[in-house]
């Protein structure tokens, strides 16, 4: 049965440690069916808009910017990510552009994923999506497989700590959620199997129970 044109889907959110490989698990929901929002791509897009970077450059200083005029998304990072008070400044400006591009995609996207679609966003307790979720999903990761990420990403040592020290800590993320996928040992076996449990056992129903309304 296909979805209702323009109803709200069911979404599911992640949740999870700095590279906890979120994003290869919403792969896998993706080859389940689910259609995937990129929250984190979308606040890159959202770089490009006039008024997100006139408000950036009057916060952090034209020294964000590179020689074309355009936000270098690196030299954002150096200092909007510095200490906790910088990165709500930049969430402030950010997340607001974001969450209006989530909520006009969410029916197009729930009719492209059978009626599921999966929020990846980095910040998603943060933000407040989670709270709008049906369904929170823990990813669950070893600190050797996300400090081997970090680096495949050019991170030094203690950047990634640094980063999670600015989030919400890892054990009130995984409380909020109601399953976890564990992504480790350097394959996604494990965490293809358990996203398989998850659908079967949590998404499925919910998405039945949306259909009947």
């Amino acid at each position: 049965m296909r979805p209702t044109p323009g109803a709200r889907p069911v979404l599911v959110g992640l949740l999870g440690g700095v590279a906890a490989g979120k994003s290869a698990v919403a792969a896998l929901f993706a080859e389940r069916g689910a259609a995937v929002f990129d929250a984190d791509r979308a606040a890159h897009d959202a770089l490009r808009e006039t008024g997100v970077r006139e408000a950036l450059v009057a916060r952090f200083g034209p020294g964000i910017l590179a020689e074309d005029g355009s936000v270098d998304r690196k030299r954002l990072g150096e200092v909007a990510l510095a200490t906790a008070e910088t990165q709500g400044d930049l969430n402030a400006i950010v997340h607001p552009v974001v969450s209006l591009r989530i909520e006009a995609a969410l029916p197009g996207l729930g009719e492209v994923g059978q009626g599921v679609v999966l929020l990846d966003a980095a910040l998603l307790a943060e933000s407040g999506w989670a709270e709008r979720c049906d369904l929170l999903v823990f990813v669950d990761a070893p600190e050797e497989d996300r400090e081997r990420r970090a680096r495949m990403r050019g991170w030094p040592a203690g950047e990634r700590e640094r980063r999670e020290s600015l989030q919400l800590p890892l054990g009130k993320k995984r409380r909020l959620a109601k399953v976890v996928v564990r992504n480790g040992s350097g394959n996604l076996d494990q965490a293809r199997a358990d996203v398989a449990e998850v659908w079967q056992a949590e998404v499925t129903p919910l998405l039945a129970a949306k259909r009947e309304r």
